[in-house]
């Protein structure tokens, strides 16, 4: 059986460096470390797996970047990312960081770049420079559930557009007309588009003066609370009848509010989210929502990745940026405007 004393004989180097090329230790050349490889192939030496995938140029991994696991979509998204993974016989990685700055360091960078290929699935701005640091280390990425300006970046999306318009046909459907989004932005990718929509859809149904009402903040149940309560401090007159959560994580803090100011959902302020995380169906809240496809966005986002790692170059596939539709989930949180 062939050792790594021998490939070290045959390569003319101590067995200590040939160690430290195998554990893709920085203090090894890049033309001793590839000396090292080819002696080891050529010898047949494989000392264990993770030889196996330097001497490939492949680990087997697939890095997911998420922000945290507070928000649930989050804990959905990853799950659904790891069975995908596993059935296309990668292992899964899961790094946590913050991708509000739009930025990574380059140590992280290149930690990341030691994967076969990464989701990133954390919040991230829309002129975000990510995909073009990323680039330079040769290792493909995709974005879920992220939008960003930059043409080359693949991505996998839902269709916010649409769902901001189920969302308001389903409100005004019921008699609304006052209608606030709450835990809004014009800043993070996903949110900004969200917000965007809103716009645009209020527009075409002519509410865009007066019944148009936006209030920035960020998709977190503590600011859904504040915010929603700093809209029922106005007179009656000036409130809105419902309320247009970013999310759902945002809807269910919106609800709170309403309850804890004496009045009821959804009689008195009908509130809304979006994503229909498990949190939505529970009977305190029962949200009408928007459904995200999770596992159909998580199949989409790993065959994409898997093609480009097993494509010899990128200039052979065009860039994908895919779109998956979503629908309407209606339960307790709405119902009709009572008439005045």
């Amino acid at each position: 059986m062939v050792s790594s004393s021998d490939v070290a004989a045959a390569a003319g180097l101590s067995q200590s460096t040939v160690s430290r090329a195998f554990r893709n230790l920085d203090n090894v050349a890049p033309d001793t470390r590839a000396r090292i490889l080819e002696v080891a192939e050529r010898l047949g030496y494989l000392p264990n797996e993770a030889a196996r995938h330097l001497l490939r140029r492949a680990t087997g991994q697939i890095a997911v970047v998420i922000e945290d696991f507070i928000n649930p979509t989050y804990g959905i998204l990853v799950a659904e990312l790891g069975k995908e993974i596993s059935r296309y016989g990668y292992r899964m990685l899961i790094v946590m960081s913050d991708l509000a700055d739009g930025e990574l360091t380059p140590d992280m960078l290149s930690y990341l770049s030691m994967s076969d290929g990464v989701v990133f699935a954390s919040a991230a701005s829309r002129e975000s420079t990510l995909n073009q640091s990323f680039m330079k280390y040769g290792k493909p990425a995709i974005f879920v559930l992220r939008e960003i300006n930059d043409p080359t970046a693949w991505s996998v999306q839902v269709d916010n557009r649409q769902g901001m318009g189920l969302l308001i046909e389903h409100l005004t459907g019921l008699g609304h007309r006052r209608i606030a989004m709450v835990g809004a932005s014009d800043t993070l990718g996903s949110v900004n588009e969200r917000t965007d929509s809103f716009v645009q859809v209020m527009r075409e149904h002519g509410l865009a003066a007066g019944g148009c009402d936006i209030v920035y903040g960020s998709p977190t149940y503590e600011d859904g609370f504040e915010l929603t309560k700093r809209i029922l401090e106005r007179p009656e007159a000036a409130r809105p009848t419902a309320i247009l959560a970013i999310d759902d994580i945002t809807a269910c803090g919106a609800v709170d509010a309403v309850l804890s100011q004496g009045l009821r959902v959804p009689d008195d302020i009908a509130v809304v989210g979006f994503d229909d995380v498990p949190i939505a169906q529970w009977p305190s809240y029962a949200l009408t929502t928007v459904h995200i496809p999770y596992e159909e966005l998580a199949h989409s986002a790993v065959d994409a990745l898997h093609k480009r790692i097993a494509s010899s170059s990128d200039t052979q596939l065009d860039v994908q940026r895919l779109i998956h539709p979503v629908n309407l989930v209606v339960r307790r949180s709405t119902t009709n405007l009572p008439s005045t």
